[in-house]
C-alpha cells in the first residue's frame, strides 16, 4: 500500500459490536439477576448464549428469505422469545 492507494479516503469505520464491547460481562449479570427468582433452572450465560445465536439465526432468516433488514430491535426481540 502506497500513500496514493488512499488520496480518495476520508473516512474510516469499524465495527465494534461484541469486538471492543464486553456484551457478555455487561448483559450476563443482570440476566441472572432478573432469572434469580423466575421458576427456571437457567442462567444469564445460558439465556445471553442462547439469545445471541438465534438472534444470528434470525438475521440470515431475514437475508436468505428475502424479508429485508428487520433492524437490531426486531431481530433481538424475536430471538428472545425463542430462547
Amino acid at each position: 500500500m502506497t500513500a496514493g492507494d488512499i488520496v480518495g479516503v476520508h473516512t474510516l469505520t469499524f465495527d465494534v459490536f461484541g469486538t471492543i464491547l464486553d456484551l457478555t460481562g455487561s448483559v450476563v449479570p443482570p440476566l441472572n439477576a432478573f432469572l434469580e427468582n423466575k421458576a427456571t433452572s437457567m442462567s444469564g450465560d445460558t439465556l445471553w448464549g442462547q439469545w445471541r445465536a438465534r438472534q444470528r439465526i434470525e438475521q440470515y432468516q431475514d437475508s436468505l428469505l428475502f424479508l429485508g433488514h428487520s433492524g437490531y430491535l426486531e431481530t433481538s426481540r424475536r430471538a428472545l422469545i425463542s430462547a
